[in-house]
């Protein structure tokens, strides 16, 4: 006979900061049902992974798996990097024009 349970892993990044702990579930367990287990609510917004792959609430876990709960994207990453390469752009043209003034 097969066991009726699976050992899991539970990584939450919080605000303050990584937050791992172990859990037991019943054999044929989902995410949703190991975070309810481990009293993490999350919203839409958390991402969900599996070992850093992206998965969804109703993923059946296998043993020894790592759920990782992701906090909520502050600002989209495709804004960030145009910011990242705005800046980027006005310091070097800063960097010219100071160069030039020799």
């Amino acid at each position: 006979m097969g066991d009726l349970s699976l050992k899991v892993s539970l990584a939450v990044q919080t605000k303050q900061g990584l937050k791992k702990s172990e859990l037991e579930v019943p054999a044929g367990a989902s995410v949703s049902q190991a975070l309810a287990l481990g009293n993490v609510q999350i919203s839409d917004e958390n991402g969900l992974s599996i070992f850093g792959l992206r998965c969804k609430a109703d993923t059946l876990l296998s043993e020894g798996d790592r759920i990782e709960v992701a906090l909520a994207l502050i600002i989209d990453p495709k804004e960030a990097r145009r910011l990242r390469a705005e800046q980027k752009s006005a310091s070097i043209q800063r960097g010219r024009k100071h160069a030039s003034d020799k």
